[in-house]
């Protein structure tokens, strides 16, 4: 009986190595030297075909070897190849049971390990620009900037920011886990610098993620999110067309005035109410979070009555300057 299920585990080396390929893929890219890693994936993120070849002989091969030492059998190479052409029999009409679909975009993919340390600084470069970013980090990352070539930054932020804007719209969050939205699709043709500044003795790991591409025809143009911070002075200050507002440093004294696109006006809000309205897209408010949503584009205007001055951080939806993007949705 062992030697039956060792001998279907021989069999099945090329689907194992095919079903663990991202992870094995992820962690063959991480040793390989920089200017070897940006090649190994194409500019939508899949595993280029040479590097899934080359995973998939090696691995399979190794694990057959490993089961075939177990089961002493000796047709070690006509096994494999027979076992290698069944897995991709199956895979191909199954539309990718096994080795995955290529014809989607890679998701949750492993963009850059971060250099340990407070302070230190670890970039990376991309020839796309993805819809999202994803990290987990005991302590809060001190920034993230983004610089997309002919369109500036994007993306600029602290810790306070980070917390903020990382746990938007986000029904379940993870402990210490963080997503930060970049733009409404995956864009390609872009030269996108990450620039993600350590906080701490630690090494979390920047995941990048995209769902979607725009077509680029109208009303489906790719726009990014952009982030920024903005100051806070003493007295009215006013804000609109913006996607979110948030307002770590708002005092329990602080109030707002929110206008509708709809001429509904509400008064007198404070911070806790900022939380109540917030419940009803995210579940992450008593961190505490004070942030106005407004990715829905309801709201028209926001003035904030502020004690003292403050740093607020604001996103909001910007087609690209250079209009590259579009060009490059073919």
């Amino acid at each position: 009986m062992f030697q039956f299920v060792i001998r279907g585990l021989q069999w099945a080396a090329p689907a194992l190595a095919g079903y663990f390929l991202n992870d094995i893929g992820d962690g063959v890219s991480k040793v390989l030297p920089e200017n070897v890693r940006g090649k190994v994936k194409d500019e939508q993120g899949n595993w280029k075909p040479w590097f899934v070849v080359s995973v998939l002989a090696v691995a399979g091969a190794v694990i057959m070897m490993v089961f075939k030492k177990f089961s002493g059998g000796k047709r070690g190479r006509g096994l494999f190849a027979l076992a290698t052409s069944a897995a991709v029999a199956v895979d191909y009409f199954t539309n990718g049971a096994i080795f995955g679909n290529n014809g989607g975009y890679a998701m949750a993919t492993a963009l850059v390990t971060l250099t340990t340390g407070a302070g230190v600084v670890t970039s990376v470069n991309l020839s796309f620009l993805p819809e999202r970013l994803a990290y987990a980090a005991a302590t809060q990352l001190s920034g993230v900037k983004v610089t997309v070539q002919g369109d500036g930054v994007i993306f600029d932020s602290d810790a306070n920011g980070l917390t903020h804007i990382g746990v938007n719209r986000v029904i379940g969050q993870v402990t210490n886990n963080y997503i930060l939205s970049l733009s409404n699709s995956l864009i390609k043709g872009k030269n996108v610098l990450f620039e993600f500044t350590n906080s701490a003795a630690q090494t979390p790991t920047i995941y990048y993620d995209s769902d979607s591409t725009s077509s680029g025809a109208s009303g489906d143009e790719p726009l990014f999110c952009q982030m920024m911070k903005v100051p806070l002075l003493v007295g009215g200050n006013d804000f609109s067309d913006f996607a979110t507002l948030s307002l770590p440093s708002l005092s329990a004294t602080d109030t707002l005035t929110i206008t509708y696109r709809d001429g509904t006006t509400q008064s007198g809000i404070t911070r806790a109410d900022l939380q109540y309205k917030l419940g009803y897209t995210q579940a992450t408010v008593n961190t505490p979070i004070y942030q106005i949503d407004n990715f829905a584009q309801t709201i028209k205007s926001v003035t904030v009555i502020a004690g003292s001055s403050q740093t607020g951080y604001l996103q909001r939806w910007a087609p690209s300057v250079s209009r590259a993007s579009i060009a490059g949705q073919a």
